[in-house]
C-alpha cells in the first residue's frame, strides 16, 4: 500500500497555506484572458513531486489535473513498488489551440530535480480525456530508466509502452482484457518491414514504440 497522499496547494488566487509558494497569474497577451498559474506539491510514498499548472479558461479545473498526475504517479509506484525517483517535477500547460490530444516529454537531472516531465494538451481536453489518458503514466515510467544514447531510443520508449498499461491495470484503471487486446493490436506495428536497418537505425513510430515488445531480431533485413 502506498503511504497516504499529502497535498499542499498554492493557488494563483485566494489565500496560500503556510509555507506554500505562490505564483502570480501570467498574462498571455495584452487584452486577452490570463492563464491560471498554480504550484502544488504531491507526496507519493517517500517521493516528492512538484506540479506546476498553467490552464486556459476552460472546463478543466486544477483539481482535475492534480487527480490525473496523482493517479499516474500512484500506478507507476504500484508497479515498481515505489515511485522511481525521490524528487520530480511535472509542468502542465494548456494551449489555446482546439484539440484534446495530450503530449509529454521527460528529461533527467534538470534544475535540481532528478526528472522533469513537461505535459501539454489543447483547450478542448476535458476531465474525461484526462481520466482515460495513458501519456502521463508513460512519462512517469521513463523516470525509472536511465537515459540512453539516441540510437537506443527504442528501448526507452518500448519499456514505457510495455509497462504503462500493466501499471494502470495493477492499479485498477484498466482490465486485463483491455491490456491484452491493445497489446495484440499494437505489436504488429513493431515488426520490421522490408529494408529495415535494425532497431538502432530504424526510427519509425512503430519500431520505436513497439519494436522492443515484438522481440524480433535487430539484424537488418535485406531488400529484395
Amino acid at each position: 500500500m502506498l503511504a497516504p497522499l499529502l497535498l499542499t496547494a498554492a493557488l494563483s488566487s485566494g489565500v496560500s497555506p503556510p509555507g506554500a509558494q505562490r505564483d502570480s497569474p501570467h498574462p498571455i497577451a495584452a487584452g486577452r484572458q490570463r492563464l491560471q498559474s498554480s504550484r502544488y506539491f504531491l507526496k507519493i510514498g517517500q517521493s516528492d513531486i512538484e506540479v506546476d499548472i498553467q490552464l486556459q479558461p476552460s472546463s478543466l479545473q486544477t483539481d482535475d489535473v492534480l487527480a490525473w498526475v496523482r493517479r499516474a504517479a500512484e500506478s507507476v509506484a504500484t508497479y515498481y513498488g515505489r515511485f522511481p525517483v525521490q524528487r520530480a517535477r511535472v509542468c502542465v500547460t494548456q494551449s489555446e489551440d482546439a484539440g484534446e490530444s495530450i503530449h509529454g516529454t521527460t528529461r533527467g537531472d534538470i534544475e535540481g530535480f532528478q526528472s522533469v516531465s513537461r505535459m501539454s494538451f489543447g483547450s478542448s481536453a476535458s476531465k474525461t480525456d484526462l481520466a482515460a489518458d495513458w501519456a502521463m503514466t508513460h512519462e512517469f515510467v521513463h523516470m525509472g530508466m536511465a537515459s540512453l544514447a539516441d540510437e537506443h531510443h527504442w528501448l526507452e520508449e518500448g519499456l514505457a509502452t510495455y509497462v504503462e498499461p500493466i501499471a494502470r491495470a495493477q492499479d485498477g484503471q484498466l482490465t486485463a482484457e483491455k491490456v491484452w487486446r491493445d497489446v495484440v493490436s499494437g505489436m504488429p506495428q513493431g515488426e520490421p518491414q522490408r529494408g529495415d536497418r535494425g532497431l538502432d537505425r530504424t526510427h519509425t513510430c512503430g519500431r520505436t514504440y513497439w519494436g522492443a515488445i515484438t522481440s524480433r531480431p535487430s539484424q537488418p533485413l535485406q531488400s529484395r
